[in-house]
């Protein structure tokens, strides 16, 4: 069961921090530095995630190399190290100042509804 649970969540957090740099990506034009930002700390978070995936696998080989003590810690340091970074960058996409919006005009061919001549007076 426990192997089972090791596995479900890095697939979890994949598929939803994956969803996330998707999700940024297509609103970047809209949400400007701050979409940026929280892309940037979702990928921050999916390498994370990935690199602990790995270093799970070479646990067995850090246990023997640096004892458990030294292994626990360094596994626990990268960790912290991604989370921190991804963590303060998804804060700083949510509290950005949005870029200004520019003034929507209409294509220069085309005028105003106003400007242009009656249905019936096409010559």
């Amino acid at each position: 069961m426990l192997s089972v649970i090791s596995i479900i969540f890095p697939l979890v957090m994949v598929v939803v921090l994956v969803g996330g740099v998707i999700v940024t990506a297509m609103n970047r034009r809209a949400h400007g530095r701050g979409a940026t930002l929280g892309m940037a700390g979702c990928a921050v978070l999916l390498v994370g995630v990935l690199l602990n995936v790995v270093l799970g696998f070479v646990a067995g080989s850090l246990y023997e190399a640096l004892g458990a003590g030294g292994a626990a810690m360094l596994m626990s340091a990268v960790g912290m190290l991604f989370n921190a970074t991804g963590t303060g960058l998804l804060i700083a996409g949510v509290i950005a100042r949005r870029d200004p919006q520019q003034p929507h005009y209409p294509h220069s061919g085309q005028g105003q509804g106003w400007q242009q001549p009656p249905y019936g007076n096409q010559g």
